[in-house]
Order: C-alpha cells, then structure tokens, then sequence
C-alpha cells in the first residue's frame, strides 16, 4: 500500500479507520510536539511514504500544527524531514 496513485486516494486514506487507529496510538504515546516538546494543537505527519497503511511508528512523527504548515514549504522538507529522523532515534532509544 505504499504507492499512491492519487491525491483523492491519499485523502480517502486518512479519512480510513486504520488511520484514526494509528492516530490513537500515536496521540496515546506523544501527547506534545516531539521536535519541540510543546503540548498544543498537533498533527501526525508522515516521515516516509513507503509503508502507508502499514506504518510503523518511526514513519510518523507528531507535530504542532504551527510546525506540519511550515513542513509544508518544499525547500524545507527534506531538511526537517531528516533532522526530524535524527530526533526519532534519539526519542525511541531513550
């Protein structure tokens, strides 16, 4: 299920029970921003694309939403993307 061949389809997957799941489970575990530890209004973002309907927890990170609109600029993906991967490990080996 990695592979979306549409925008729709991707929508449609959000909107699935499998997603508000995932959702749960994460919202269960960071109940605060785990880039800048602040508890406010968050969003769940996909790090990687490739295990959609399947993710696991390190493909997902949770954000204030301040942070998920600023991701949103594509120049400044990719290195927050990756700086985010590199908070991820140091959380989850904590």
């Amino acid at each position: 299920m990695g592979t979306w061949r549409s925008k729709q389809a991707y929508r449609e997957y959000l909107q699935s029970s499998h997603w508000k799941e995932v959702q749960r489970r994460m919202y269960s575990q960071y109940r605060y921003c785990q880039v800048c530890k602040v508890a406010g209004q968050l969003d769940i973002h996909h790090i990687t694309y490739a295990r959609i309907g399947h993710e696991l927890d390190t493909d997902l990170i949770v954000l204030l939403l301040v942070q998920q609109k600023y991701m949103q600029n594509k120049q400044k993906t990719r290195q927050i993307i990756s700086l985010n991967k590199s908070l991820i490990s140091i959380i989850l080996n904590k």
